[in-house]
């Protein structure tokens, strides 16, 4: 039995690659560099993750770290590229995050069941910051091309990744209860994931392009 499959070799590999390109060609540009972090992050707990689950049959635990984890990076990366009124909810919804993943696991979710309470309280914060910054794009002048910059492709891929998940998660625990295959949802919550990761490898590639209205 092999512990990491071709498709998660594969999967892995384009988190590796996202990474090293964003250490490349975003290393000056502070805007992204939460993602970078959140690269290598994610890269390091995918490991753990999947090692666990072979050694020992559950990897619920490293959930209840890397989430919030992530929780703080994206918290840290809209905190940065949000101006408008949204920005000031960043930290209490950041802290409110926090407080609850604790609470989940010390009463409702414990170290070896996996916190989906917490992941799906997680989605509706990211898709929150995520809305109003994309909307903060919109509003910006036509002259000025938004699909060139990393931060835009970012915005999408976290609204792409969190409505899908969140979508996952209901209906994964309903088909649980009525005894439903769930292979389907499996499988684009896989596609789900590459094309975020895709996304996010598409936005260190474009590294410090400057925008239309920019080079103006």
């Amino acid at each position: 039995m092999h512990m990491f499959s071709l498709d998660y070799w594969f999967y892995l590999l384009i988190i590796a690659i996202s990474l090293i390109v964003g250490l490349v060609r975003c290393r000056n540009n502070k805007k992204v560099w939460a993602i970078i972090f959140l690269l290598a992050l994610t890269l390091c707990s995918e490991i753990v993750s999947v090692m666990l689950a072979y050694i020992i049959k559950n990897n619920c635990c490293v959930y209840h770290f890397f989430n919030p984890l992530q929780a703080i990076v994206w918290g840290c990366f809209f905190y940065v590229n949000i101006d408008g009124p949204a920005k000031k909810t960043v930290m209490p919804l950041l802290l409110l995050l926090l407080l609850y993943s604790i609470l989940n696991t010390m009463l409702w979710q414990d170290m070896m069941t996996f916190p989906g309470n917490f992941i799906k309280f997680e989605c509706l914060v990211l898709l929150f910051w995520s809305f109003s910054l994309f909307i903060e794009f919109l509003d910006r002048p036509s002259k000025e091309e938004v699909f060139g910059d990393s931060v835009y492709v970012i915005c999408i891929a976290v609204i792409w990744f969190n409505l899908i998940s969140y979508v996952f998660f209901e209906l994964f625990n309903s088909y649980i209860e009525q005894n439903i295959a769930t292979d389907s949802l499996r499988t684009i919550h896989h596609l789900s994931n590459y094309i975020y990761y895709s996304l996010l490898l598409i936005a260190m590639l474009l590294g410090n392009k400057p925008t239309v209205y920019e080079q103006k």
